[in-house]
């Protein structure tokens, strides 16, 4: 019993942290995330707010820290809020993110620099749907809420997404953007096969 209260203190430090943080929590700096014990009352503390501990990778598979995110119950549940983000703030945000990541990263495809690609965007009547003057004020909506930094690249707050979620989100677009691909070809696939009802036994 001695030591609960200072374990508890320490466990609600670490998630108040983590909510507040831009970028990923060292576990070598917070010891309530380097010890397994204490890294278990983090992740229960925030199972009970309907939040998840994310544990972020950086290149080379090596762990980069932890940040914290929606589970994935409640995910659906505030993505359908927005946040106060209209339209045109997610119109723009899916393009950096499909350039960015979807096309350059995932699908390895040469794309045009991105400023080139903004200006172009244009409706399905083929007529721009996001002025110059709206566009700087998406920028400047996305950039408060870190959904984007200062280069216009996906910023820290989509670090917070779950491993299944950020995968459904990619799955998505190269559905949407490149529907005839192999790697398409593959998610369908994979989605049918956890969608279709288990064999009788």
């Amino acid at each position: 019993m001695t030591h609960e209260a200072p374990d508890d203190a320490l466990v609600m430090e670490t998630v108040q942290a983590l909510e507040a943080a831009s970028s990923p929590l060292r576990p070598r700096e917070w010891y309530a995330l380097a010890d397994a014990r204490l890294r278990e009352m983090v992740e229960a503390r925030l199972q009970a707010i309907g939040r998840q501990l994310i544990e972020v990778s950086e290149q080379g598979a090596r762990s980069g820290g932890f940040l914290t995110g929606w589970s994935d119950a409640a995910a659906p549940v505030i993505a359908a809020r927005r946040a106060g983000l209209q339209v045109n703030d997610l119109a723009v945000l899916s393009i950096i993110y499909l350039h960015s990541h979807v096309l350059g990263t995932l699908l390895g495809e040469q794309t045009v620099p991105l400023d080139a690609q903004l200006a172009a965007h244009e409706g399905p009547d083929g007529r721009d749907i996001i002025s110059a003057g709206d566009l700087e004020e998406c920028l400047q909506r996305l950039r408060s809420r870190e959904l984007i930094d200062r280069a216009k690249s996906p910023d820290p707050a989509l670090l917070r997404l779950s491993a299944s979620q950020q995968r459904r989100l990619d799955d998505s677009l190269v559905l949407l953007c490149r529907p005839n691909s192999l790697l398409a070809l593959q998610i369908r696939q994979d989605r049918a096969r956890l969608e279709r009802p288990e064999a009788a036994r």
